[in-house]
């Protein structure tokens, strides 16, 4: 399978790659072409389906963000002891006046311990370090522990990993043993319904009618494909972003195969959050598809995608008697870069990020499979 990035591969020898970078910048002296690098970007991705998935996100950002990206392939379950490299350039698309390079480093599972010593010295100095861990990182790896040592931002996705309250675990007992900041691609994912939350509940009678909730029903796309598999994690974040936010506590989850439930207390009464599925195959896996929100007060918000504009939420309200004409809010861009770019860009560790994590660690882990 040839690399998503790059079509043709040359290797070269590790101690050759300054080399080759050299011979790089030359071939484009007196193009008109400007070599850009922001940052690093290192990305460590397995021999998988989820290869070519997190390589495009890399794709994507760097017709934004200019930046060096250092991409490791490790190959499993082979025979061989290898490690290699190429290097090559990268240009935002065809017309850009800007290029960065990539170093590409493919090891075999028994080299692998080498990572660190061949990468960290091709880290450009003085520059962010943003380390994308597409491993499952509930894996007690040495490796990232000695790249984390360089890294300003560590962006890990509970996507590959097994158990999302171990992974809520491992992430609070990590961060506090790493100097680097912590993100998670999923809790990225979902930030477009929080800010479409915060626009649309913006005032104290909203605010009142959302703190007074009985029942809030979140349906989100089941629909599955060869690199998404996991479809509940993003509203399990968005719920427990609800109700940290609210400061409600949680009584109990009850799960069954197709929902799931999470009884909370709050002072003003019992709440009840459900995650339902429902299917778009035009809105990527995992995505919220509707919020449906009933108060105490027989009062009822709707929040829903266009189903042809994924991008268009329609927001009904309607009281006890009478029903508003709906509003319309469009999403963020929800394409897979832009949730790392943003990441990328956020400073510190989200401490709402944690409180959820916090929240989640607390449920029974039979729940949340």
């Amino acid at each position: 399978m040839e690399s998503p990035i790059t079509p043709q591969v040359q290797y070269i020898k590790v101690k050759e790659i300054e080399t080759a970078l050299s011979s790089l910048w030359e071939k484009h002296r007196g193009e008109n072409l400007i070599h850009a690098s922001l940052f690093n970007l290192v990305i460590y991705v397995k021999k998988d389906l989820r290869e070519a998935y997190l390589q495009d996100i890399g794709k994507t950002i760097i017709r934004k963000y200019p930046c060096r990206m250092i991409v490791v392939t490790e190959y499993e379950h082979t025979q061989e002891e290898f490690l290699r490299a190429y290097v090559t350039d990268l240009k935002p698309d065809e017309k850009s006046t800007i290029f960065c390079d990539l170093i590409h480093f493919e090891v075999s599972e028994s080299y692998r311990e080498r990572i660190p010593f061949v990468l960290l010295p091709h880290l450009l100095p003085e520059r962010p370090v943003y380390l994308l861990w597409g491993d499952d990182p509930l894996k007690k790896d040495p490796v990232i522990l000695k790249l984390e040592s360089r890294a300003t931002r560590t962006i890990f996705d509970s996507e590959s990993s097994g158990n999302l309250i171990d992974f809520a675990k491992m992430i609070l007992a990590h961060q506090k043993n790493v100097f680097c900041d912590i993100a998670d691609l999923n809790w990225a994912r979902n930030s477009s319904w929080r800010d479409l939350f915060a626009n649309a509940f913006n005032s104290p009678e909203k605010i009142k009618l959302i703190l007074e909730a009985k029942n809030i029903i979140i349906t989100y796309n089941t629909v599955e494909t060869e690199s998404f598999s996991h479809t509940k994690i993003q509203s399990i974040y968005f719920q427990g972003w609800l109700a940290t936010k609210l400061e409600w506590k949680l009584e109990t989850v009850l799960g069954s195969q197709n929902e799931i439930a999470f009884k909370y207390s709050s002072p003003y009464g019992g709440v009840t959050v459900t995650l339902a599925q429902g299917k778009n195959n035009q809105i990527p896996p995992g995505r919220i598809l509707s919020v449906d929100l009933y108060s105490h007060h027989n009062e009822r918000i709707n929040l829903v995608r266009d189903s042809k504009d994924g991008h268009r939420v329609a927001i009904h309200h309607c009281s006890a008697h009478t029903c508003n004409m709906p509003t319309y809010y469009l999403l963020n861009n929800e394409v897979a870069g832009n949730s790392m770019m943003r990441e990328i860009y956020n400073q510190g560790t989200d401490p709402n990020f944690l409180n959820v994590l916090q929240l989640i660690s607390s449920c029974k882990k039979e729940m949340l499979l």
